[in-house]
């Protein structure tokens, strides 16, 4: 069973998936997160292929801002995306989904941090 949310203004982020860099990326993100005085958290949401739609599902459910998508399911989990922005359109993939709202957005970023952060912590939904 899931605990309930302490805090419905807590900013919740994932990862999706399995990453050789899930500790750098945890670390990097909950250390930012917590250095900028912004109430979040990020986690591991372990994934595969065929786990995306409960994934994508609790994300809604519960209420989570985003995830970052390991590289191996990147290209499945487009298919699933409410809309996706013109990078991940012309690359069809995904290596971030916003949940903005109740519409899953994906984005290709290339890895970049700052660009994630804009999409992740600065969507219409927060």
């Amino acid at each position: 069973m899931t605990k309930s949310r302490t805090s419905a203004g807590r900013i919740l982020l994932g990862i999706l998936g399995k990453s050789s860099m899930s500790s750098a990326i945890l670390r990097k993100w909950n250390g930012f997160l917590r250095e900028s005085d912004i109430d979040g958290s990020m986690d591991r949401y372990p994934c595969t292929e065929a786990m995306i739609p409960e994934r994508l599902s609790e994300m809604l459910h519960f209420d989570r801002r985003g995830y970052i998508v390991s590289a191996s399911l990147q290209i499945p989990v487009a298919a699933f995306m409410d809309r996706l922005d013109a990078s991940a359109q012309k690359c069809n993939a995904v290596d971030t989904v916003v949940n903005d709202g109740g519409v899953l957005i994906g984005y290709w970023t290339d890895g970049d941090d700052a660009l994630r952060q804009e999409f992740l912590l600065h969507s219409s939904h927060g």
